[in-house]
Formats: structure tokens, sequence, C-alpha cells
């Protein structure tokens, strides 16, 4: 009997020590996984937090100073679900997503600002296109315009563009629209 009980311990010990040495390989896994998400997310670059009323007010600046096209205004402004939607014309326009939902213009931190329109039947949208690119300097200013030629270039090719400057080009296509992302990295 002696001899059963002493066997039975002895065998809950080498299991539990086997326990042990896969946990300690999971936590390496997970170690290493999260260092590699880091290195990733330090690739893409960083911008600093901005509210969603600095953030227009800049695109508009930038749309003023840089094209004939027109502005974000408050009058053409609405909310729903939780997002900023601008109409510049029917079938264009600027949408900005909060990093959280307040509904306070002056307070919400955004996480993304997206030019959303209709495909044309020819796949031209130069307008659209014109609109992302004065998002993307609004975004970034340090990001150039031939850089700004291949990140709407690379999104149109269905990549995450990103060139290491803090934000991250998309163009994704939905039923009735398409839409131009621009999203912020941050720390």
């Amino acid at each position: 009997m002696k001899k059963i009980i002493i066997y039975l311990l002895t065998l809950a010990c080498l299991l539990s020590l086997e326990g042990c040495t896969l946990n300690k390989d999971e936590t390496k896994k997970d170690n290493n996984e999260t260092k590699e998400e880091t290195k990733k997310e330090e690739n893409l670059g960083y911008v600093e937090k901005n509210t969603i009323e600095v953030l227009v007010h800049t695109y508009n600046d930038v749309i003023v100073d840089n094209s004939g096209l027109g502005p974000a205004s408050e009058e053409s402004l609405s909310i729903h679900d939780g997002k900023y939607y601008y109409t510049f014309e029917e079938d264009l326009y600027l949408i900005v997503t909060p990093v959280g939902k307040q509904n306070k213009i002056d307070e919400d931190i955004v996480d993304q600002m997206s030019i959303s329109f209709i495909e044309s039947s020819d796949g031209t949208n130069i307008q659209a296109d014109a609109y992302a690119r004065l998002l993307i300097e609004a975004n970034n200013g340090e990001i150039t315009a031939d850089e700004q030629d291949t990140l709407i270039a690379d999104a149109v090719a269905g990549k995450d563009a990103n060139n290491g400057k803090g934000i991250t080009v998309k163009k994704v296509k939905y039923n009735d629209h398409s839409e131009y992302q621009i999203i912020r990295n941050y720390k």
C-alpha cells in the first residue's frame, strides 16, 4: 500500500513539474508575440492625439490653402452612432470616428478620418482622391506629396498603406460606397 501511495505521489510531482514547464514555454511564447506586436506598432510610427475640433480645423486649413475644394462646415455636420459626418456635396462626406463616444467635438480624440464617396463608373475618383490626399496631409503634415501618392496607390491596390509616419491609409469598398480611411496610430 505504501508503495502505491509513493508511486502516486511521485507521479503527481512529475506531472506538476511538466505543467510548470508547459506554462513557462507558453509565457515565453506570449512574451515573444507581445514584443513582435510592439515592434510592428513602432514601425507604423505615431502621431499626437488630437480632438475632432482640432483635426477638422487643421483639415479645413489644408483645404483652403491648397485647393479649390470646399471645407467641412459645422452647418453640414451631423452625428450618428457616435461618428461625425460632414457633407461636402451629395455622395461625398468626411466621417470622423472618435476613440470614445462622448459626442463632444472639443474632447473626443480622433481614431480615424474617412472620405466616403460613390465610385464612378469609370473607376476615376478624382475629387475623392484629392480630398483623401488633403486628409493625409492634415493628419500628418510631414508626409510629402510623393508619399501621399504612394499611400493612395497602395490603398487602392488593397494594402494597408503605412510609411512609418503615424497613419495608416486604407481604401474600403462597401456595397453602396467606398471610403479612404486614415487611421491614426497612437502610443
